[in-house]
């Protein structure tokens, strides 16, 4: 006769603590990586509301320069599109042409430092009396490329724009065509 053995195995179930534990990792991970989610689209949003109060404060002081030289808002983004190419800085930019559109009202009155700077460049005051000062500079840029030497050129930009403008003198470097392609470039990047 064969004998018969019974044996009871006991087991006890540790996976459910080592899955417990890893589903609690997860869950403190989920809300580390929640919060730092909020704090980037936090700053996200602060720094889109910066960039926009930026953004219309540019505007407004674009609007505002505009007015003072009336001239067309799109015309000085233009011109300082150029400028800011040419390496020239805006209040350089606005305080050469606030000096030229003086300089042209004298010179049209016969008077002025930049009279004769007028008369050899071959331009009429009185006309450029009539025009905005972007039309102004157009002109005189176009002009300027029949000056061949350089202290020439600098001498008749000191006396339309003041010494300071004479940074002016890179941009006006090609001429009128090559500002109003750059104005063209400033009016597609907006």
């Amino acid at each position: 006769m064969a004998a018969t053995y019974n044996t009871v195995l006991t087991a006890k179930d540790k996976t459910a603590a080592a899955f417990k534990s890893v589903g609690n990792s997860a869950a403190a991970a989920t809300v580390k990586i929640a919060k730092i989610g909020a704090a980037f689209a936090t700053a996200g949003v602060a720094a889109g509301i910066a960039l926009t109060k930026m953004s219309m404060q540019n505007v407004d002081a674009l609007a505002k320069v505009s007015d003072r030289l009336g001239i067309a808002t799109e015309s000085l983004a233009g011109l300082q599109h150029a400028a800011s190419l040419a390496g020239v800085e805006t209040a350089t930019l606005e305080k050469s042409l606030v000096k030229l559109a003086i300089n042209v009202s004298d010179a049209a009155d016969g008077t002025g430092e930049a009279k004769d700077a007028f008369i050899e460049l071959g331009l009429s005051a009185a006309l450029l009396e009539k025009m905005p000062v972007d039309k102004q500079m157009l002109a005189v840029a176009d002009a300027m490329q029949g000056v061949e030497l350089r202290a020439d050129k600098v001498r008749i930009a000191a006396d339309l724009f003041g010494a300071r403008g004479v940074a002016v003198l890179n941009m006006l470097g090609d001429g009128s065509q090559n500002l109003a392609k750059v104005a063209k470039e400033a009016d597609h990047l907006g």
